[in-house]
């Protein structure tokens, strides 16, 4: 993938301006890049680092690509009510979620998040997060969503978190090492 970016940056759809800034590539000009690289055979990018949620606009475009999965790592602060709207044109194959707990329970945005969703706009959700005090979020969002009537995956993964001194310096880089080889399907971790 970065040697399409690079070839799009050669033939000028990315360039430098005379004062030396970056100028980004537009929610077309990304489309037509993973198109492309669609049609070379690539049917997989990742859209992480950063925020990727912070750019709508680039979601948008390359949920029009049909013929690649596009895998979206987020912190989640940006999903509201027009994300909700977004997401729920789905369906949305699998998706990855993701929480902490905090006082023994998985944060209230997300189980307000998975309170949107319904079976028609997620196929399946695969959990994963980290916890200092209980064993693991992931019972806690399974039962929300098994609730709602969505399939959940018997694949999860949980790693220490810190709240403290209790287990300080975690999620570190051996549980990030261990949730890169939690699913094959993960590239580029």
């Amino acid at each position: 993938m970065n040697e399409a970016v690079s070839e799009a940056r050669a033939n000028g759809i990315a360039t430098d301006s005379a004062e030396g800034q970056r100028t980004t590539l537009s929610p077309a000009q990304w489309k037509a890049i993973f198109e492309e690289s669609a049609l070379l055979g690539i049917n997989f990018a990742l859209l992480a680092g950063g925020e990727p949620m912070m750019r709508k606009d680039i979601l948008e475009a390359v949920a029009e690509v049909k013929d690649m999965v596009f895998p979206i790592f987020t912190n989640g602060t940006l999903i509201g009510p027009s994300y909700i709207d977004f997401l729920k044109n789905g369906p949305i194959d699998t998706l990855y979620l993701g929480a902490g707990v905090f006082l023994g329970k998985v944060n209230s945005d997300v189980i307000d998040f998975i309170n949107t969703l319904t079976p028609k706009v997620v196929k399946e959700v695969v959990l994963f997060g980290s916890s200092a005090i209980i064993n693991s979020p992931v019972p806690q969002m399974r039962k929300a969503l098994e609730a709602k009537g969505i399939k959940v995956s018997n694949r999860s993964f949980t790693c220490k978190g810190s709240m403290g001194p209790i287990h300080m310096g975690h999620p570190n880089k051996t549980d990030l090492d261990d949730f890169c080889k939690f699913d094959q399907i993960i590239k580029g971790c």
